[in-house]
């Protein structure tokens, strides 16, 4: 063993003796944060656009995951595949990240700052297991309602996306 591989080693059982490293998925965290307090407030979804933030207790939160996670599975995703997303730090993006994990795929964020090419490029997309932007695209999270069909994805994101695993 090598004194890196020795430090590592070290290192992830000093994390779990500290309680720092729990080796649950963050969507078992929410599950028992829903359990233990399902009316506290998880997110403030502050944002400079608007006048009042919404709020979402643990319970909102995991049932839009919930819903969110079978609308992926609708499309497509399986465990393992990689969910390329684009989004800004909105409530949205948080509610992905948790449906990613429920059902097990990986969630690759992408800078919403970059344009549909540069997302798309192919070094940047995985070689299996592709949901292309056209199919996420029509998921529309809502705190009222199911995630729902929307809009086609640009012409340029159907055509960078034509591969699937």
């Amino acid at each position: 063993m090598t004194v890196a591989a020795a430090r590592n080693d070290a290192s992830y059982a000093n994390f779990r003796e500290a309680g720092y490293w729990l080796d649950k998925t963050v969507d078992q965290l929410l599950t028992e944060a829903v359990a233990r307090t399902p009316d506290k407030v998880a997110i403030v979804a502050d944002r400079a656009d608007r006048e009042q933030a919404p709020r979402f207790t643990y319970k909102e939160l995991e049932k839009l995951a919930d819903r969110a996670a079978s609308s992926l599975v609708r499309l497509g995703v399986r465990r393992g595949d990689v969910v390329t997303v684009q989004l800004p730090n909105w409530w949205e993006f948080v509610v992905t990240a948790f449906a990613c994990s429920k059902i097990g795929a990986v969630m690759n964020p992408v800078m919403p700052i970059l344009r549909a090419r540069a997302a798309l490029h192919p070094e940047l997309l995985p070689d299996e297991g592709l949901h292309c932007a056209e199919d996420l695209s029509r998921i529309r999270l809502r705190r009222d309602g199911a995630g729902h069909a929307g809009r086609p994805a640009a012409p340029q994101a159907r055509d960078r996306c034509r591969r699937r695993g």
